[in-house]
């Protein structure tokens, strides 16, 4: 009897530790669910609305894009593109500069080789000018011998030379050359004759001459030019020299060289213009 008391006695022990144990682990259980700490809180992110284009199969033409500016420069950048705009506009300043000597040099030279070149030019029309005179005394033949017949030569002389007065050979020069003027002068070649002909054609004509200057007599044709127009015309120009005109041609001042014109005449070649 006492036996069973004692069983059921532990029995209701053992249930009661159970019973206090659970009811320990379940208060446990609860305090760690309120004392766990609170979440942390979540993170922002900020974010930008943008509005999308609309897509399309139809190519979009460059000048309808929008334009992209460039943002402003900061101070220093600014003053260091002012100073590389202003070094860049030196350089072209000097090269420009440079450019203008240049060209003023080259008109320099060009200036220099067109006076040179005018100086050669002189120079040809005076040699041209002196053997037209020398051609122009071979044009008068005269025999000064007639009068001088003892007259000594020269020992630079030609052989075939006439004159023994180196003055009066002078003078027969310059007279020659005004006299071929003068006739050049009333030269008129006819439209008709070719200019390749009229340039190379030349006619020689003889004429005399009276001390008042007037042609007298008929002029003659010694050599013709090959063309009767042309040969016409250097007659005509000597009539023009002739009794009835207003035209004369002017006599040597030389005595001898005066004497010879009038006793011989003169002989000139006409040539074409």
């Amino acid at each position: 009897m006492n036996q069973s008391r004692s069983d059921q006695g532990a029995r209701v022990i053992s249930m009661v530790l159970a019973c206090g144990v659970n009811g320990v682990m379940f208060a446990s259980i609860l305090l760690m669910g309120m004392v766990t700490p609170p979440p942390e809180p979540p993170e922002l992110v900020s974010i930008d609305f943008v509005e999308l284009a609309r897509k399309s199969d139809v190519p979009v033409k460059p000048k309808l894009l929008p334009r992209i500016t460039q943002p402003a420069l900061p101070l220093e950048a600014a003053a260091e593109e002012i100073g590389l705009k202003r070094k860049k506009q030196e350089e072209l300043e000097k090269q420009k500069k440079e450019r203008e000597q240049k060209l003023a040099e080259k008109k320099r030279k060009q200036e220099r080789a067109k006076k040179k070149l005018e100086a050669v030019k002189r120079k040809e029309d005076r040699k041209r000018r002196r053997k037209a005179m020398a051609l122009a005394m071979q044009r008068i033949e005269d025999d000064p011998r007639a009068d001088d017949e003892d007259a000594p030569g020269f020992k630079e002389g030609s052989a075939y030379g006439r004159s023994t007065d180196p003055k009066t050979l002078k003078n027969k020069l310059m007279y020659m050359t005004r006299i071929s003027r003068l006739l050049e002068s009333q030269f008129q070649v006819p439209n008709n004759i070719p200019e390749e002909f009229r340039r190379k054609a030349s006619a020689k004509v003889a004429f005399k001459i009276s001390k008042t200057g007037k042609v007298k007599g008929k002029p003659r044709i010694l050599k013709s030019s090959g063309n009767r127009f042309f040969d016409q015309a250097a007659l005509t120009a000597v009539r023009r020299f002739g009794p009835g005109t207003n035209l004369k041609l002017p006599l040597p001042k030389d005595k001898k060289l005066k004497k010879i014109v009038l006793r011989s005449g003169i002989r000139a070649r006409m040539k074409g213009k």
